[in-house]
């Protein structure tokens, strides 16, 4: 099975009749050999690393149902998609080798389990590598680190929620 890493934006409406955006996610998702790791970029702390947070996780052939499932409904923006190597696929931290550069995931990334930030069932990594984000919010401490981990799991909830739907048909 081919690893691959996917940068891209889901886009979140609410609304039966009339459709109004509530706000954008920018999504990185991992497809490893048994599994898939979707995680949402919250932004980047005070020591310039990337703060994420993980919204999903399962078997790895659901990565591509999710995508094209979201795609044709205008939801799910692929803004790029490279071959990786994850050669260890360790839960508290993992590495992500590129097969080549892109434009905004530029280097090797390695992803370390933030035990200080991660309560529940809310897990965030740090994010070692250069990235090119299209939006970056700075964040200052852990709870502004919390904070917009939930505002964003909150945007990203609905969309969640109907995939997991799908997939239990």
């Amino acid at each position: 099975m081919k690893h691959r890493i996917t940068f891209g934006i889901l886009k979140t409406y609410s609304g039966l009749l009339t459709k109004r955006h509530i706000g954008n996610v920018q999504l990185i998702i991992i497809e490893m050999s048994k599994e898939f790791l979707m995680l949402n970029v919250i932004g980047k702390n005070l020591n310039d690393q990337h703060v994420a947070q993980v919204l999903l996780r399962g078997p790895a052939e659901f990565a591509n149902k999710f995508i094209d499932q979201f795609e044709e409904d205008g939801k799910y923006i692929p803004i790029e998609e490279i071959l990786c190597d994850v050669p260890n696929e360790n839960q508290d931290k993992f590495k992500v080798i590129l097969k080549k550069k892109g434009k905004y995931l530029n280097s090797h990334y390695t992803f370390t389990l933030d035990k200080d930030s991660s309560v529940g069932k809310i897990k965030i990594y740090t994010m070692e590598g250069k990235f090119t984000p299209l939006l970056v919010e700075k964040i200052e401490n852990k709870s502004q680190i919390k904070m917009k981990a939930l505002k964003k799991q909150a945007i990203a909830k609905p969309i969640l929620n109907q995939f997991m739907a799908s997939m239990k048909r």
